[in-house]
């Protein structure tokens, strides 16, 4: 009777660890990278017309694809010259779809446009949207070296040079997708998770005089937080019409881009030459560790102070340690990309 009991309760014992194992979580490490990749669309004398910008936000773990999510933003310009009193200016198409059906925003992106996109009016050929998840779903699992894609030739609708053939689903040219999502390891963050987070993006587009502000972020997302984000912005800098040579994200810009955002200028920005400042991405990457963890509601949670003198901003973050810039337009795109993002 005793031997039967003592087997009883060891038989009770193994079950109870493995019940106990069994509710433990693993939590694994992975990194959060933000990517871009850049197109000018030129006109007579070489003003620009349109600029386009691929965002990609790619969750990795060893060099292989988590999650990724694409995003583009198209911004339709209207340049008039000076004419005596009247100084040159700028503005967004304003019969554009991204414009003209943009809400509250300035401009829409393509994956926020949906239908209104229009591409699906070609024949034999899906909203872009749509195309944009196929790609997302074959880049998935795939290592960097792996992201190659190739090319068919034009259809009879032609209203394409050249399309997409290896990726079920997706015609539309990824280029640009594959540029950005590698250019992503660039610029990225190590967090830890114990859930598969879900990439995301989030755009926000502004303009002030002759230059276009674009600020953008990539999230990882894991429930209803952010474990990650990584930001950054273009300033894009207009003069006569193309873009200001004598700007230091021109004159400074990467090979092969035509302009640089604050984080690829890194010192070159020149942001630690005011009193009591530290540069942008310096700034910024103290931003994104305060973001770490924190739900969309608790994003909103950075105390703005008043100006003493000391800064050349209007006004700046008092609480977040080693960041004092201004952070509104940041905190913006990264709860877009909480919303924007992969199901």
């Amino acid at each position: 009777m005793k031997k039967n009991v003592l087997c009883a309760l060891a038989l009770l014992g193994v079950v109870g660890t493995l019940a106990s194992c069994g509710g433990n979580t693993t939590t694994a490490d992975y990194k959060l990278g933000l990517g871009q990749a850049i197109s000018l669309t030129k006109g007579d004398n070489d003003i620009i017309t349109q600029i386009d910008i691929t965002f990609a936000s790619v969750v990795y773990q060893d060099e292989k694809v988590v999650s990724t999510y694409i995003d583009v933003v198209q911004l339709p310009i209207v340049y008039t010259a000076a004419d005596g009193d009247t100084e040159e200016s700028y503005a967004y198409k304003p019969d554009a779809n991204q414009v003209k059906n943009a809400g509250t925003k300035n401009v829409e992106t393509k994956k926020e446009l949906k239908e209104r996109y229009g591409m699906a009016q070609f024949a034999n050929t899906t909203e872009w949207y749509v195309q944009a998840d196929k790609f997302e779903e074959w880049a998935t699992g795939k290592t960097f070296d792996e992201l190659t894609v190739t090319k068919g030739e034009a259809g009879d609708d032609g209203h394409t040079e050249e399309w997409t053939n290896n990726v079920t689903g997706c015609t539309i040219l990824v280029d640009d997708f594959v540029t950005a999502m590698k250019n992503a390891k660039k610029h990225s963050v190590d967090f830890s998770s114990d859930e598969a987070p879900k990439a995301g993006v989030g755009v926000l587009v502004g303009a002030a005089g002759s230059q276009i502000d674009v600020n953008f972020a990539s999230v990882a997302n894991v429930g209803n937080k952010a474990a990650a984000s990584v930001v950054d912005v273009y300033q894009i800098p207009l003069k006569a019409g193309v873009l200001d040579a004598d700007n230091k994200a021109v004159k400074n810009k990467l090979t092969g881009t035509e302009f640089a955002s604050k984080f690829e200028l890194k010192e070159n920005y020149g942001m630690a030459q005011f009193a009591h400042t530290t540069e942008w991405y310096v700034q910024a990457e103290k931003f994104q560790e305060w973001t770490k963890g924190k739900t969309s509601e608790e994003l909103n949670g950075f105390n703005v102070a008043e100006p003493d003198g000391n800064t050349h901003t209007e006004e700046w973050v008092d609480n977040i340690t080693g960041c004092t810039m201004s952070v509104g337009d940041f905190v913006a795109a990264i709860q877009e990309g909480m919303t924007n993002k992969r199901a």
